[in-house]
């Protein structure tokens, strides 16, 4: 009671008395140095303990609330039990405020309306912009620079971990949700790394603009990602490679989860783009390939530009595929050889070719499956051209309509077996600008030199 009636020029006096202090040896006094605090501030136990920065007005206020804090603090900042415990840098307004330790041994500057909520920067030592850091232990031991608006939990009463760990630097409107980038230690660009739980989370990769959103997203990936890639459910998950702009994400209603799930090749621009479709993949993809469900999926064998692209177009297959190939349905599904530029294209093309096929051949639906034998350069064009054939086809050669050397076992020489079934199920060798005709050589055995059997029905059956 006695305090309460003194007078405030008394309360002045023994202000300045407590500022002054005595030596052990009785010589000089020392003056403690001198500290601006604002109106209304430093109200509490230990409010503002071990300041010595600028203290704006009405901060500060509650136990513990800016101890051993050496910077500037805004106004209403610092409300709350060890809202700003240990911290050294500049505090913006209405920062650190709400339950225990918000800002517990901070070292770097908070900005507006951040850290609220308990233990929510507890440990932080990087820059926390506006907006930023809100919910339970958000910002947990984080080391590096949070943008405005990012690592915002979901709530402030059970851990969230939102960017708990961070050592990545982390951009505007980023990394909100569920310890979405929790353990990160890549860059986060903006927009990015949100709308779900463990979008992130222990990413070490690069992140690009509006990229990572979705449950799962980025977590555990090692690669660097593009703008506005891996956006859906798990499309990045355990990924190990380089990954384009616009890539491994949504592509059309069917979504985009999972579509490059442990994929370890890198991936082009405008690529793997569908559910599941480069998922295990381990070769390189080129630019605006591999776009379907599972168009890629189980892929080893390298993939061109502008191929694959289709349901399954070359799901697990194991060869290189040219620029320009395999664009239809399982087009090159389980093919195991190389596979040239502008090739394979239609339906099942080249399901399970074993075959070496050239530049600009096996383009039609069922044109080569099951091959096992050499294709020249523009061979095998039409239906079930060069379905099951283990013979080796030249240049220009197994044109028709319909089943031009389906099932073939010979050779066929540069310029041959034009038309349907001209060479169906032929066993002989063909020499170059023969059997040219409606089943010209169809089930042949001899051999037939250059320029024989030309017309319909010409050589058919000889034995």
């Amino acid at each position: 009671m006695l305090v309460r009636r003194i007078s405030g020029g008394a309360l002045l006096a023994l202000g300045a008395l407590a500022l002054v202090g005595f030596a052990s040896d009785g010589s000089q006094p020392r003056v403690a140095s001198a500290q601006q605090i604002g109106e209304g501030s430093c109200i509490g136990t230990d409010a503002c303990t071990g300041n010595t920065g600028d203290v704006g007005a009405n901060s500060c206020i509650g136990v513990e609330a800016c101890r051993d804090n050496s910077g500037e603090v805004g106004d209403n900042s610092c409300v709350g039990g060890s809202a700003c415990q240990g911290n050294s840098g500049d505090l913006g307004d209405n920062s650190c405020n709400g339950g225990t330790g918000a800002c517990y041994s901070n070292s770097g500057g908070v900005a507006n309306n951040s850290c609220h909520a308990t233990i929510v920067c507890r440990w932080n030592s990087g820059d926390v912009h506006e907006n930023s850091c809100s919910g339970y232990a958000a910002c947990d031991a984080n080391t590096d620079h949070v943008g405005l608006g990012s690592c915002n939990g979901p709530r402030d009463y059970y851990p969230t971990d939102t960017c708990k760990g961070n050592s990545g630097d982390i951009g505007d409107h980023s990394c909100n949700g569920d310890r979405v980038c929790s353990g990160n230690g890549g860059r986060v660009a903006d927009n990015s790394c949100s709308d779900g739980y463990d979008s992130c989370y222990l990413n070490v990769g690069a992140v690009d603009e509006n990229s990572c959103n979705g449950i799962n997203a980025c977590e555990s990936n090692t690669g660097d990602i593009g703008a506005n890639s891996c956006n859906h459910h798990a499309p990045c998950r355990g990924n190990r490679g380089q990954v384009g702009d616009n890539s491994c994400s949504l592509l059309d209603a069917a979504g985009g989860a999972y579509a490059c799930e442990l994929n370890t090749g890198t991936v082009g621009d405008d690529s793997c783009n569908g559910q599941s479709t480069c998922g295990l993949n381990n070769a390189d993809v080129g630019a605006r390939s591999c776009n379907g469900f599972q168009a890629c999926v189980e892929n080893s064998g390298s993939i061109g530009r502008k191929s694959c692209n289709d349901f399954e177009a070359c799901r697990d297959n194991s060869g290189p595929v040219g620029d320009h190939s395999c664009n239809a349905f399982e087009a090159c599904e389980g093919n195991s050889n190389d596979v040239g530029k502008r090739s394979c294209n239609g339906e099942a093309a080249c399901r399970v070719n074993q075959g070496y096929v050239e530049d600009g051949s096996c383009n039609a639906n069922f044109a080569c499956p099951g091959n096992v034998g050499y294709v020249g350069d523009q061979s095998c064009i039409g239906f079930n051209a060069c379905a099951e054939n283990s013979g080796r086809v030249g240049d220009r050669s197994c044109h028709g309509d319909d089943a031009a050397c389906d099932s073939n076992s010979g050779t066929v020489g540069d310029g041959s077996c034009i038309g349907s079934r001209a060479c169906f199920q032929n066993g002989g060798d063909i020499g170059k600008g023969s059997c040219n005709g409606y089943e010209a050589c169809e089930g042949n055995t001899a051999v037939i030199e250059k320029k024989q059997c030309i017309g319909d029905h010409a050589c058919d059956n000889r034995p």
